[in-house]
């Protein structure tokens, strides 16, 4: 547990002082870090209570016409816009996240056992409770299923890659939400990502991850933007756990699914995804037996796919899906040509 809560590295809110003192945007001066030393402190960053505003910044260029598809209409959501992070945690058990964006807002309370979630497009809030730990493992934070919201978590995904795969510098010092802050600039050294180079900033009193930007191959700015603009370690106030039912809101009452240790038993082996390459050229495979290579198929609309050896790929500024022929599903963030070297071996 220890291990997984070093990587949950808080943000959080500055005081109004510290605020007017530093300038969003603005160097900052500290003592030279290597980058070894800059890792270190942001795996000892290890706040158990705090709260913090993010703001999350994406371009990822995603083709129109599949926009138009998942939203089931004409002008649907861009693939490009902001949207605001409020996060308060205060222990493992009490934690709130809240994200607003153009649909309105979507906020996740845990107090103990006690999980709400609301929405408010559809004015529906939805009631868990938690089961017992059984003592055989320990029991996941709930998480809102909308790719990573958090510095921090986002900042995992990006640390996971370090290794030969990986040219680590250190960038110049910096302010992120009114605190200096020591940058990290990590390169890819493989050929064929989409992914051209991803920064961290680093609080340098505290450790926390408050800004991870990603950018593609060539590009000025970045595809991927999530930053703190608000920082406090201190605990929230108890009453921010506390969730009561908007009025006129529709109430829901829901179970968790069960996580069994094994795989059902329904899902063979050969239809189990599975990883191959490594680093920054990782792929994804998703055998033809799971059915999704046809469901993708029918779901793209005209237009979107274009041909190439032995399949279709569509492709987005950091993502690229390749569906063969065979009913194969393969995924990265590479170039389609790394996608079908891939669906060939």
């Amino acid at each position: 547990m220890a291990a997984v809560r070093r990587w949950l590295v808080p943000a959080a809110v500055v005081g109004a002082i510290a605020v007017g003192a530093l300038a969003p945007g603005a160097s900052a001066d500290l003592p030279a870090k290597t980058p070894q030393e800059v890792l270190v402190l942001a795996q000892q960053g290890d706040l158990e209570a705090f709260s913090g505003t993010a703001l999350v910044r994406t371009e990822l260029g995603i083709p129109s016409a599949l926009l138009d598809a998942a939203d089931g209409q004409q002008g649907g959501p861009p693939d490009s816009g902001e949207r605001t992070v409020r996060v308060w945690k205060d222990g493992d058990e009490r934690q709130r996240v809240s994200v607003s964006g153009m649909m309105g807002e979507r906020t996740l309370v845990r107090d103990g056992d006690q999980v709400w979630a609301w929405d408010s497009a559809t004015a529906t809030a939805t009631e868990v409770v938690l089961p017992e730990p059984d003592g055989s493992a320990e029991q996941p934070a709930p998480w809102l299923a909308d790719g990573p919201v958090d510095p921090a978590e986002a900042a995992r995904w990006v640390l996971d890659t370090l290794g030969p795969t990986t040219s680590v510098t250190a960038g110049e010092p910096t302010v992120v939400a009114g605190r200096e802050a020591y940058e990290l600039v990590l390169t890819p050294n493989q050929p064929g990502t989409l992914v051209g180079r991803a920064a961290l900033a680093v609080d340098a009193a505290t450790g926390a991850v408050l800004r991870v930007q990603v950018s593609a191959v060539g590009a000025g700015e970045p595809a991927v933007d999530i930053g703190y603009t608000s920082f406090d370690p201190t605990p929230p106030p108890a009453d921010v756990f506390t969730f009561t039912p908007p009025p006129g809101s529709t109430v829901e009452q829901a179970e968790l699914p069960s996580t069994p240790s094994e795989p059902p038993a329904d899902k063979p082996e050969q239809a189990r995804p599975q990883v191959v390459g490594e680093g920054w050229t990782s792929v994804v495979v998703v055998p033809a037996a799971s059915g999704a290579g046809s469901e993708l198929t029918q779901a793209l609309p005209p237009g979107v796919a274009r041909p190439v050896a032995g399949g279709q790929v569509v492709t987005t500024t950091l993502l690229s899906v390749l569906v063969t022929d065979d009913g194969r599903v393969l995924a990265g963030a590479v170039t389609p040509e790394v996608l079908v070297a891939a669906a060939g071996g």
